[in-house]
């Protein structure tokens, strides 16, 4: 498989994780990237939103979203890709477990979307011991920031003190 694998995850609901995947899926597409979108959300967000978007006059420029994977993802990917897709987002489910953790294992690079509260920062942590677990760089993007409202550098600070840059 010579696509590429950005997952998109956090142990924690509501940070953003379908926003920013279909988000960056649907940039990605327009830039001229071959892109599969992978829902492995239960609750199928991604696929809604595909859905959707698709009766609006923005549809996405993703041409294909892959329902829930097994959790042998990587080789569920390897026999469900179609030979030009070279970028694949995976939006991943909001709790640990089994599916979580392949996801993460299957990743190339994993997005860490989480808002600048303290609640929502604590479970960053959890994301880059799996990450280093499995030898996958990460980021950390925050999400749902309200200006003027949420302490960003205090945000920042907390994950630095944490031991995460």
């Amino acid at each position: 498989m010579k696509a590429r694998i950005v997952a998109f995850e956090n142990s924690k609901g509501g940070v953003a994780k379908t926003t920013s995947a279909v988000a960056v899926a649907d940039a990605a597409a327009a830039a001229g990237r071959h892109v599969a979108l992978v829902d492995a959300d239960s609750q199928g967000s991604a696929l809604d939103w595909y859905r959707l978007a698709a009766l609006t006059e923005f549809p996405l420029r993703v041409k294909r979203v892959l329902p829930l994977p097994t959790d042998a993802l990587r080789d569920h990917l390897v026999e469900h890709l179609k030979d030009d897709e070279d970028l694949v987002i995976i939006d991943g489910p909001p709790a640990l477990g089994p599916t979580h953790e392949a996801v993460i294992a299957s990743a190339d690079l994993l997005v860490v979307p989480t808002p600048p509260q303290r609640a929502c920062i604590q479970r960053v942590a959890t994301m880059a011991q799996l990450a280093e677990k499995y030898h996958v760089p990460f980021v950390i993007v925050f999400t749902l920031v309200r200006t003027g409202i949420d302490d960003v550098d205090g945000a920042r600070a907390l994950l630095v003190g944490s031991g995460l840059t």
